[in-house]
């Protein structure tokens, strides 16, 4: 992993905000064209974490492309988002209200052969400026049992929502370095939806055509704004 050196990078027309905005809408795009209209679901946030991970140790044209591709003007910017939401979003990693029953885990994790080394740059900036836990793991020796730390490391930080999230296969004696991000979030509703007052209703495509889809009530209507031709029913 190569240390953090600062240098120039192609600067994007966004904010690191509006990067990821446009980052998740891209992302969903591309994900939703390849589902067959399946329910996609994905967390931005994570694949942005992740990413900015692999900015820390980039340099060159590989750290300009991924600014591109984040909407960032420099690893600072990067830095000061993820601080951002790891602190005041998320609370250092959890977060919780009794009056609300929230609880949010964010974690992210650096594993590496421990034939390779982190630089202690990268190292630093993975532990203080992104919150990660970075620790070694026998990739090249027992890639199966270091697949099965990681699936575990990921089930813990969701309270066993997500249980894996590497596949039988996907390490083995190449692998040198693995980044991983896991988000759990638990909330309650400020005007729960009744289940019996579930209705089947037409959901309406981009494309003028509509499917039979079931829309969740609360016992008075609610009022869904109209935006590039879109619309839902109420």
């Amino acid at each position: 992993m190569e240390e953090a050196q600062p240098g120039p990078s192609k600067k994007p027309r966004l904010s690191t905000g509006g990067g990821l905005t446009a980052f998740t809408l891209r992302l969903a795009k591309k994900l939703s064209a390849t589902q067959d209209n399946d329910n996609v679901i994905f967390s931005p946030l994570s694949i942005y974490a992740a990413l900015a991970l692999v900015a820390a140790g980039a340099r060159g044209d590989t750290l300009d492309e991924i600014l591109l591709l984040l909407g960032a003007a420099s690893r600072d910017e990067l830095v000061e988002f993820t601080r951002t939401v790891a602190d005041r979003v998320l609370a250092d990693g959890s977060s919780s209200s009794e009056e609300g029953g929230l609880h949010i885990t964010f974690a992210s994790g650096v594993w590496h052969d421990k034939t390779v080394a982190l630089k202690p740059a990268y190292r630093a900036a993975a532990v203080d400026s992104y919150k990660a836990m970075t620790c070694s793991a026998e990739f090249k020796e027992e890639a199966e049992g270091a697949r099965e730390e990681i699936n575990k490391w990921v089930s813990e930080a969701t309270k066993n929502l997500i249980t894996s999230i590497l596949p039988r296969g996907s390490l083995n004696s190449s692998t040198r370095l693995v980044l991983a991000n896991a988000i759990y979030f638990n909330g309650t509703w400020s005007e729960p939806f009744a289940k019996k007052q579930t209705r089947t209703r037409c959901f309406y495509r981009l494309d003028g055509s509509s499917v039979g889809a079931p829309f969740m009530r609360t016992g008075r209507d609610q009022f869904v704004a109209r935006h590039d031709g879109s619309r839902c029913s109420r």
